[in-house]
Order: structure tokens, then C-alpha cells, then sequence
């Protein structure tokens, strides 16, 4: 119950445009193993697998580490209830370049059916449910 009065709190700051970032130096490896940590029960009961691949020597990343944490479990969490039994999610971090800078990156790539191409332009879509929210477990596993 705290947990969604605090997203209908976050929902509404966001709304009015009074949302407040606290930027800090961050460890990205950091929150992702805690998020591992964090989602690995919840994993093992729908019968998956979570895989990490930190990258190595990522420096300090400048961001708000409650909402990047907030993104990252969202995403995390989604893999978990799209994704059949038996499947894998893997968490990924990495510097990857871009227009000459350098990025640290975070993904997620499960073996669920992923979204598609019709429900795409619906992807930001406030409250949208796709087609996968009736029936997650229904398909076969390909990545995403």
C-alpha cells in the first residue's frame, strides 16, 4: 500500500511539474546488484533465471539514484511477470559510444514475447496495458 501511494505521490509531481532530481555521483554496478538482490525471490517463484554482466571499471555516473533505481526495478519487473517459466533475464551494464561520448548503459533483455510492433506506438501511453497483460505466460520465449 506504501508503495503505491508513493507512485500516485511520484505520478502527480510529475504531473504538476514538481518533481525534484538529486543528482549524485552513483555507482551504476552498485544498484544493479542491488537490485539482484532486491528481485532474485520474486525471480526464482515465476521459475526464472536472473543473469548480471557487470561492466568493468564504469566510472561515476551523474543521476538521481532513487529514480534510476525506480526505472531499473520497473523494467526488472516487468521482464519477471512477461517472461515464461524457465526463462532468463539478464541485467547488463556497460560503456557503449554514441556520437563520439561515452554512455553507461543498463539493460534488460528477457526471453519473453516482447511487445508488438501494433502496441509500440502505445509504449508511453499513461496506464496503456498491452495485449501481454492478459495472458503473460502464453508464448513461446524469444529475445528482446
Amino acid at each position: 500500500m506504501e508503495t503505491l501511494i508513493e507512485d500516485v505521490l511520484d505520478l502527480s509531481q510529475l504531473d504538476s511539474k514538481a518533481t525534484a532530481f538529486h543528482f549524485e555521483p552513483t555507482n551504476i554496478n552498485y544498484l544493479t546488484v542491488e537490485l539482484i538482490q532486491d528481485r532474485a525471490a520474486m525471480a526464482a517463484e515465476h521459475g526464472l533465471l536472473l543473469d548480471c554482466q557487470l561492466g568493468a571499471d564504469l566510472p561515476m555516473t551523474l543521476i538521481d539514484p532513487r529514480r534510476f533505481m525506480q526505472v531499473m526495478s520497473n523494467l526488472t519487473t516487468n521482464a519477471i511477470n512477461y517472461t515464461p517459466a524457465g526463462g532468463v533475464i539478464a541485467l547488463t551494464t556497460a560503456i557503449k559510444q554514441k556520437d563520439n561520448s561515452d554512455w553507461v548503459t543498463f539493460t534488460v533483455r528477457d526471453t519473453g514475447r516482447g511487445i508488438s510492433p501494433q502496441e509500440l506506438p502505445h509504449l508511453f501511453e499513461r496506464f496503456y496495458r498491452g495485449e501481454a497483460s492478459h495472458n503473460p505466460r502464453c508464448t513461446a520465449p524469444v529475445w528482446v
